[in-house]
């Protein structure tokens, strides 16, 4: 790919980062909704068949509540414990039910075309409007006190539900009470749901005999035997069946109150055509909309790759020393600003031409000059020699004459004038630093006689730590200077302490100045914790505004070995200051490697 152009590369790009994945995600896509689809008629098929179901229940229990009064009626009790053969008896009481009993029930129940009373021996006791020639017995009822039995086979269908009857004295069964139902309600029920154009529904009993189909003609008849075992198997789901080429979906759901189960079937092409339109109406939208955006993201980075060639060719002009050649500019995007930036950038390289010209002959004459003076700063260059032997005179003189004080100055001066400007390395030991640090204070004591300087430091042996030099006098002078001095205070107190603290040593100068504001110390203490080596140079200016002392002595230490090592104010207030020094111990293998 290296080696190809732009355009090249651009192609393979829009074709592997958005032509291959729109296809293969559209593929995913369609496939995936197709199996959605058909996944959501099904349910729908579910949801509407137990919705259904759940009407029917309700029906069939509010007629069973409906006929209760029925159950405990007096005249009804009395009619099957008159003697059959008494037939005036029989002939009063049942005039008197019809007349008294049935016609609240026929008229608050209309879809309640007769019943029939039956002893329990399976004699009819009497009937009541349109009823079935078919009669059951109590045995019929498998134990059940509410039952619906099946369907009679006269002109118009009648649904024949039974319920027992009961003495109310002696709770034995005495009977059963047949009602005869119209299906005008169960039509009504049914023709709430809708399941396409031609699908149909029916209700079958766990014998399996159709109790309602929309085909009257098969009302009455059975099912198949190998339908009604994969009902019965799985009361509630659905499956798909073969019909003249066309698939339907089936869908049954059997009550647990009434063993009705309730069947639908609808073509599969009608529950999923609305769904189907609007999946294609979609796979198009995406489809043109692809095509709309390769066109434009083609068209327009064809003319981009147009200008880049272009401005290739500029360049290649300018490479072979013409510098007069110049781009058309163009619109104020990418690629205009890009062309405006090699116009400037050829006429700064006409202009700079001319200057580096001029530069040169000014180095050559400035290199000259350098030289001159050069010559003339090795002349009035001191021998560090000669300024030792002269303070070994004061000092000898003084010890002559008896004067111990300016000899031990002059001593202590010596001492911290050879270690400053020793040639050797940069890094030392820290009794190295100490014993400069002491010559530093000795010279203090003889301005103050008051100071008193107290050293605590642990086991651990100097020589094993490591220290730079001139880390520790400048934070000793600032304790004198800012602490003491600048607040007109005289130095009377000086702490240096030391430990071996979590794997570094740990150093403590401690003071009781005035110490710091607030805000000084913790705006140095959040420049101390930066431990990037790019961040301590960019707030390198600002942190020489607070003062060089404090700040240059914690960069040498964090360059020289590193975090977590250097400088913390542990504390400055009015009543001190604690300035804490971090420096890696030798035996410290990972800060040797």
């Amino acid at each position: 790919m290296g080696s190809l152009s732009i355009r090249t590369k651009l192609i393979w790009l829009i074709i592997l980062t958005l032509c291959v994945p729109f296809a293969l995600s559209g593929l995913y896509w369609y496939q995936k909704s197709t199996v959605a689809i058909e996944n959501n008629a099904t349910q729908s098929s579910i949801r509407y068949v137990q919705q259904l179901n759940h009407h029917l229940d309700y029906y069939f229990s509010n007629l069973e509540r409906t006929t209760l009064p029925i159950f405990t009626d007096p005249l009804i009790q009395q009619l099957l414990k008159v003697d059959a053969n008494d037939r005036y008896e029989h002939f009063f009481l049942r005039r008197q039910i019809a007349n008294e009993v049935l016609p609240n029930i026929r008229l608050s129940r209309p879809d309640i075309s007769g019943m029939s009373i039956v002893r329990s021996d399976g004699s009819k006791v009497t009937s009541y409007g349109a009823t079935s020639d078919q009669t059951y017995s109590e045995e019929d009822l498998q134990g059940k006190n509410y039952s619906i039995m099946g369907i009679g086979d006269q002109e118009e269908p009648l649904l024949t539900i039974a319920r027992r009857l009961i003495d109310t004295r002696t709770y034995h069964s005495t009977g059963i009470l047949l009602i005869y139902l119209n299906l005008n309600q169960l039509t009504k029920i049914i023709s709430e749901v809708h399941l396409g154009e031609s699908g149909n529904i029916s209700i079958v009993n766990a014998n399996g005999l159709i109790l309602y189909h929309q085909d009257n003609e098969k009302i009455g008849s059975f099912i198949s035997n190998d339908e009604l075992q994969q009902f019965l198997k799985e009361p509630n789901g659905s499956f798909i069946k073969e019909n003249r080429g066309d698939k339907n979906i089936v869908t049954h759901h059997q009550s647990p109150l009434t063993n009705l189960i309730t069947i639908a079937e609808v073509p599969k092409r009608e529950l999923m055509t609305d769904l189907i339109k609007l999946r294609n109406v979609a796979a198009a939208s995406i489809a043109l909309i692809t095509i709309i955006a390769l066109i434009l993201i083609g068209g327009y980075s064809l003319k981009m790759i147009k200008s880049l060639m272009a401005l290739q060719k500029k360049i290649k002009q300018a490479e072979m020393g013409d510098l007069t050649v110049r781009v058309h500019e163009g619109k104020q995007d990418e690629i205009g600003k890009l062309n405006r930036s090699f116009n400037n950038m050829v006429s700064e390289m006409q202009r700079l031409i001319v200057v580096v010209h001029k530069s040169e002959l000014r180095e050559k004459e400035m290199a000259i000059k350098q030289r001159e003076a050069m010559l003339q700063a090795m002349q009035f260059q001191v021998n560090p020699h000669f300024l030792y032997n002269t303070l070994e005179i004061i000092n000898s003189q003084a010890i002559i004459n008896g004067e111990w004080t300016i000899s031990r100055m002059t001593t202590a001066l010596a001492d911290m004038f050879r270690y400053s400007i020793e040639s050797n390395n940069d890094q030392i030991t820290l009794d190295n630093e100490m014993n400069n640090i002491k010559s530093f204070i000795e010279i203090q004591q003889e301005r103050f006689r008051d100071l008193y300087v107290e050293f605590d430091f642990d086991e651990t042996p100097l020589m094993n730590i490591h220290a730079i030099r001139l880390v520790l006098q400048p934070i000793v002078e600032n304790a004198f200077e800012h602490g003491y001095e600048a607040n007109q205070l005289k130095p009377d107190y000086l702490k240096i302490t030391g430990k071996r603290d979590n794997g570094y040593y740990l150093l403590e100068i401690i003071d009781k100045g005035n110490g710091m504001d607030k805000e000084v110390m913790d705006h140095y203490n959040q420049a101390f914790h930066i431990s990037d080596i790019d961040q301590i140079n960019r707030v390198n200016d600002a942190m020489q505004s607070y003062g060089i002392g404090l700040w240059n002595v914690h960069v040498r230490i964090r360059l020289e070995f590193g975090a977590p090592y250097g400088i913390h104010i542990k504390q400055s207030d009015r009543s001190g200051a604690i300035v804490q020094m971090k420096l890696p111990l030798i035996v410290d293998e990972s800060r040797q490697a």
